[in-house]
């Protein structure tokens, strides 16, 4: 069995490093995202849902995106019929801003 028909039959992914990223105190994420990804079919990798990168061959390749905004950032990757084969999204956390009591409101003394 050639090592390329093993590679043909993996499932298409795409991981994401950060896997989210929290707001500052300017509403804002400002992440550098790495994104692997992998398809055994030809696609286009989208970032909300604008084309940056395409591979014609079912190797994993890797790609740096540098993110700013206030929405969540979702990642698709689309096969050349339009279809979306697989998509991840990168979430956007609004942290608190109040810090919770760590210690029992009782005591013994």
């Amino acid at each position: 069995m050639s090592s390329f028909s093993v590679v043909a039959q993996k499932k298409p992914y795409i991981i994401l490093k950060p896997k989210a990223c929290a707001l500052n105190n300017h509403a804002i994420c400002s992440v550098d995202v790495l994104i692997h990804y992998y398809s055994p079919v030809a696609a286009c990798l989208h970032v909300n849902e604008q084309s940056v990168n395409c591979i014609h061959t079912p190797v994993e390749h890797a790609f740096t995106y540098t993110y700013l905004g206030s929405e969540p950032l979702l990642v698709t990757l689309v096969d050349e019929t339009g279809t979306i084969i697989y998509e991840s999204e990168l979430p956007v956390l609004q942290l608190a801003h109040y810090r919770r009591r760590q210690r029992n409101p009782w005591s013994l003394f």
